[in-house]
C-alpha cells in the first residue's frame, strides 16, 4: 500500500469577521506545515528510508578476526553500550558470535569460528 504523497485542503473561507481574520495567518502557517509533515511521513512509510535512518549504530569493519574462536575487540562510537550487532559482511564463511567479555560503551568482544576472518558489523 501506498500513502499519497501531498494532501489537498480545501480553500479558508474569507470573511469580514474580525474574530477568525486573527486566526487566518496562523491556519494558513498550520495548513503549511501540515502539508510538509505528511509529504515526509509519506516519503517514510514508502521506501525511502534506509538503515542509518531508523536505528542509531555504526558501520564497522574489521580486517582480520585473528584466531579462530579467539575473542577480538571492535570499538565504536555509539557512547552506550550496544544492544546488538548485526553481520554484514563475512569474508570467509565463518559464524560470528559474542565474546566473553562485557560490552562497554566504546568496545563489543567477539569470536569467530573460522581465522582471519575479514568482517563488516552494524553495532547498535
Amino acid at each position: 500500500m501506498r500513502i499519497k504523497e501531498s494532501l489537498i485542503f480545501p480553500d479558508v473561507p474569507t470573511t469580514e469577521d474580525e474574530e477568525l481574520k486573527k486566526y487566518s495567518d496562523f491556519l494558513d502557517e498550520l495548513i503549511t506545515l501540515i502539508g510538509e509533515f505528511y509529504r515526509e511521513l509519506s516519503l517514510l512509510l514508502n521506501g525511502e528510508v534506509n538503515l542509518t535512518d531508523n536505528l542509531r549504530g555504526d558501520f564497522i569493519s574489521k580486517a582480520d578476526s585473528g584466531t579462530a574462536n579467539t575473542e577480538f575487540s571492535i570499538s565504536h562510537n555509539l557512547k552506550k553500550v550496544p544492544e546488538g550487532y548485526m553481520v554484514v559482511k563475512n569474508s570467509n564463511g565463518g559464524v560470528i558470535y559474542d565474546g566473553s567479555t562485557a560490552w562497554t560503551s566504546t568496545t563489543i568482544y567477539l569470536k569467530c569460528t573460522t581465522a582471519n576472518n575479514n568482517i563488516k558489523v552494524y553495532v547498535f
